[in-house]
């Protein structure tokens, strides 16, 4: 493309100085797309939607894996319908807090638990094993 003189343009040379002032345009636009998608604070977005074979590989689990942590409510996750979603920045916030979702560490030791497990239990049975019954 040769260099046009943008302040005389004349009938002859109005095709090129067309054509330069589209491709400045076009430049603009880029650029203006550039800055708009950009995220505000100059860091990488990273609330990316992620399904579960995405979030296998980012974590490094096996599909079979990350459903039963979703079905023990033990990793972040969302579902609509049958599917289930993660978002990155989430996962990453998971493994940093050492694979805990916030709110579920407890100072609660593995035997009291056990002990609510079994007495929870022993209240949903309605009559006692014959087993049992001898025995006790």
């Amino acid at each position: 493309m040769e260099n046009f003189d943008n302040s005389v343009p004349t009938f002859d040379r109005l095709p090129a100085f067309v054509l330069g002032l589209s491709q400045k345009i076009d430049g603009i636009e880029k650029k203006i797309d550039m800055l708009l998608s950009a995220p505000k604070d100059g860091s990488i977005d990273r609330h990316e939607l992620l399904n579960i074979k995405q979030a296998s590989e980012l974590i490094g689990k096996t599909v079979g894996t990350i459903y039963t942590l979703t079905s023990d409510n033990k990793i972040p996750f969302s579902k609509r319908g049958n599917k289930l979603y993660f978002f990155k920045d989430e996962l990453l916030e998971w493994i940093k807090n050492g694979g805990e979702m916030e709110g579920t560490k407890s100072a609660e030791s593995t035997s009291e638990r056990f002990d609510r497990h079994l007495e929870a239990m022993s209240q949903g049975k309605r009559r006692r094993p014959e087993a049992v019954i001898r025995k006790g």
